[in-house]
């Protein structure tokens, strides 16, 4: 008797989960179980943006990824690393971040093995490969693989200099050449000759330093 009782509602459930009204998308043919997400998606293919940022002006499709974005005005960063404390203002950061600290590197490049903890940074490795280069710069033309090193090649055409030493106030268009100065009041030498031991505190040094060995 108890048997028959599972097997009806066995029978019963399978029905309920075969019988579960789909929604198609016309475009694509991506299949949804509710109206509403449909709805949502379809704004990909119409570009409909109802969601606005007040402080930027920027669109979203989907409520959710405005609120994620207001993190980046507000400061607010709920997704905390339990191992160094840092903050983030998504829970994709945090997990990209927890790579650092294990160590994981799943995004392989096909071409030379070279591996990376987002598939953003695959991406733009990918481009010294193929020599693609979709940025360019207004003033002078210049092509770059990366977002980043145009913004920072456009320094040079503005003049701006974001980065200031604390200790002498002399101001860097990167922060990586802000961090090889402040070496100079610090007295750090991180990068050392194996031949004869001697210290430097830049690797071009270290660099031009090695050919007269």
């Amino acid at each position: 008797m108890e048997s028959s009782k599972l097997n009806h509602r066995f029978v019963a459930d399978s029905f309920q989960l075969t019988d579960m009204k789909q929604f198609e998308c016309d475009v694509c043919f991506k299949i949804f179980n509710r109206k509403g997400h449909l709805n949502t998606h379809m704004r990909i293919h119409t570009g409909d943006t109802p969601y606005k940022c007040k402080e930027c002006g920027k669109e979203f499709t989907e409520k959710g990824s405005l609120k994620r974005h207001v993190r980046i005005h507000s400061g607010e960063k709920p997704y905390k690393c339990e191992v160094c404390g840092h903050g983030f203002i998504n829970a994709g950061g945090l997990k990209t971040h927890m790579r650092k600290h294990t160590g994981s590197k799943p995004y392989t490049c096909m071409i030379c093995d070279q591996t990376f903890t987002q598939p953003g940074s695959l991406k733009i490795h990918i481009r010294q490969h193929t020599g693609e280069k979709p940025y360019k710069c207004e003033v002078c033309g210049k092509m770059f693989y990366d977002n980043s090193h145009l913004r920072l090649h456009f320094r040079m055409h503005s003049g701006d200099k974001p980065y200031e030493c604390e200790i002498c106030m002399k101001r860097f268009n990167d922060s990586g050449n802000l961090k090889m100065h402040k070496r100079v009041h610090t007295g750090e030498k991180p990068y050392k000759c194996e031949v004869c031991g001697r210290m430097f505190c830049q690797n071009g040094q270290l660099k031009r330093h090695r050919n007269q060995h």
